[in-house]
């Protein structure tokens, strides 16, 4: 609205209402201009000051209301970044933690030498079978009668070779009864009664009251072996020679011969299994180098590993084994990370620990297999006790009646 029209009228109302005062006077047309142009000289400052005023009011008041609007705009987009910022952490951590690789993983690699290392017992287990392994003991060398297919001695030489080696493992006992003699010249504190010690092959070769050896020195492996050929290889005939293998009473025997190793075979297999899974396998090295990059594996490794294992950085399948359950069962330092894992990681984990129980279920099955074999020739060794007498006895009234 415009001021200056307003203010127009009001000057010509202010003329009208002081005329009746001046009416009893002669005014003139003329004599009103003057103050027409006074009261418009007045009123045209005030009016264009306080046009001014307003105006600036208007401005101030339009700044505010940018102002007001630019601070909530700008508010708006604070928050607005923040709370894209936060998703993008939010995501960032969820995949960091589900595609991030733990120092827990490296454990894992020593599951992953599970398949090489029970190739490698299978290879020890077969060599010992041949007369192999790396047998350092003479006596165990010149004890060929421990060879499936190999040469036996008579029955009083094989137990001149026993005594003979056992010489080397005189207990203490032993030694108050005849030592000083050949076969116990003094006693043998280290590994005492070695040779006839179930514990030669399920804990090792060595003093009594020792803890287990997962992982056997070769001298360990030899007196084991030594052990297997006392206890269940022991000879009951001698070979024959050529000409008599050529005589249809020496193919006979051989056949005879031949039917009672395959039992002894059997017999065996057991403590020879046990024996080659406890002998080192070279392909574990670097599987146990990768898991002690884990400060939890390095605990339990110097807390549990055997001798031979640290000083030569190579495990048994045997040790391997107990080291992934162990390294979860008894280690505090384990349960730490445990608690530090979190989403994904925890669930690999826990797959992993289920993959363990598959791999162990796994073993006790093959081993009830073999079990199962062993029972199956002793029911067979039992019928032929109980029936080839009777059999026998009918086949001469059979030759008898004729």
């Amino acid at each position: 609205m415009n001021i200056k029209n307003t203010l127009k009228p009001l000057a010509a109302g202010l003329m009208l209402v002081s005329a009746p005062s001046y009416a009893v006077y002669p005014v003139s047309v003329t004599a009103s201009v003057p103050m027409t142009q006074f009261i418009a000289a007045q009123w045209t400052p005030f009016v264009t000051s306080l046009q001014a005023t307003l105006q600036q009011l208007g401005g101030a008041i339009n700044s505010s209301a940018q102002q007001v609007s630019s601070s909530v705009q700008t508010a708006s987009e604070a928050e607005r970044h923040l709370a894209v910022k936060q998703a993008y952490n939010e995501r960032l951590y969820q995949a960091r933690t589900a595609v991030q690789i733990p120092s827990s993983i490296c454990v894992e690699s020593a599951s992953g030498g599970a398949s090489p290392a029970a190739a490698g017992a299978t290879r020890n287990r077969t060599s010992i079978e041949g007369g192999g392994g790396g047998a350092s003991l003479a006596t165990l060398n010149e004890a060929s009668n421990l060879l499936v297919n190999g040469p036996a001695k008579p029955a009083d030489i094989a137990a001149l070779q026993t005594a003979s080696s056992t010489s080397e493992f005189c207990s203490p006992a032993d030694a108050e009864s005849y030592g000083g003699t050949n076969v116990c010249p003094s006693a043998n504190t280290e590994m005492p009664a070695a040779d006839k010690r179930v514990a030669s092959v399920l804990l090792g070769a060595g003093p009594y009251g020792k803890t287990e050896d997962a992982t056997f020195t070769q001298e360990q492996a030899d007196v084991a072996r030594l052990y297997v050929r006392n206890s269940t290889r022991r000879n009951i005939a001698p070979q024959v020679a050529k000409g008599e293998a050529s005589t249809p009473a020496g193919q006979a025997y051989i056949g005879t011969k031949t039917q009672y190793q395959s039992m002894v075979s059997a017999a065996e297999q057991p403590a020879i299994q046990a024996i080659a899974s406890r002998m080192p396998v070279p392909s574990t090295e670097q599987f146990i180098s990768d898991a002690l990059e884990t400060p939890s594996a390095q605990s339990y490794w110097n807390a549990t590993a055997s001798d031979e294992a640290k000083n030569t950085g190579t495990v048994s399948y045997h040790e391997l084994e107990k080291f992934e359950v162990g390294r979860r069962y008894s280690n505090v330092a384990y349960g730490q990370d445990l608690q530090g894992m979190s989403g994904d990681n925890l669930i690999r984990e826990l797959i992993r620990v289920e993959a363990l129980n598959a791999h162990l279920t796994l073993g006790l099955k093959q081993q009830i297999e073999q079990a199962n074999i062993i029972s199956g020739q002793q029911l067979a060794s039992m019928a032929r006790t109980e029936y080839e007498p009777i059999l026998q006895a009918q086949l001469q009234e059979i030759y008898g009646s004729q």
